[in-house]
């Protein structure tokens, strides 16, 4: 089956035997390597016929875009956010936003799940306590999204001088201050692209 990739500054199907460009589905020539902005966050519907991604910049501007896998529209931005995973139910997308209560930095440390079908959402954030009012949580981004086969839970990564990886469940989780972080043993404090 075709994989869905980003290229630089594109939006790509991959063969999925010797991985070559079978189709380019959106271009940004604004987005760079190695810098910013730049695209991140590909995921493919699990019929195949949608792929979801982002164009996101240094704790800034971040947008979801929605593009046909078959290449015969346009990328349409949809959403302000980062990280877009949908769930493998494809029912539910999972993104993140930057909390509300941030003045000059825009950085995506709270977590959003849309219902593709009702559009109605549900937003995880740290709470406002003296526990979580430090820049490990304030300046942090959450970087990479992705749903386990339940599609209630989900694990993220989140990034602020080092990186940890932490599973939210989407049912019974008030804030991101109840989810559970992953530790690896001997991982030396760092990971991160939850899969």
């Amino acid at each position: 089956a075709d994989i869905a990739a980003i290229v630089g500054g594109s939006v790509v199907m991959l063969d999925g035997r010797d991985g070559h460009t079978v189709r380019t589905l959106a271009t940004h020539p604004e987005a760079t390597t190695g810098g910013f902005p730049y695209l991140q966050g590909v995921s493919l519907t699990p019929d195949r016929n949608e792929v979801f991604y982002s164009l996101v910049g240094d704790c800034g501007a971040a947008t979801i875009y929605r593009v046909p896998s078959d290449g015969h529209s346009a990328a349409v931005a949809i959403l302000t956010g980062a990280s877009p995973a949908v769930s493998p139910d494809g029912r539910k997308l999972a993104y993140a936003v930057a909390t509300p209560s941030q003045a000059e930095r825009q950085c995506q440390n709270a977590v959003v799940v849309r219902d593709l079908h009702t559009g109605a959402e549900r937003t995880w954030r740290y709470p406002d306590t003296p526990d979580y009012d430090t820049p490990l949580y304030r300046d942090a981004v959450i970087s990479e999204i992705d749903w386990a086969p339940d599609s209630t839970r989900l694990a993220y990564t989140l990034s602020y001088e080092g990186e940890s990886v932490s599973v939210l469940n989407t049912e019974t989780d008030a804030d991101l201050g109840q989810t559970v972080e992953v530790v690896i043993p001997d991982g030396g404090g760092n990971s991160s692209h939850p899969a």
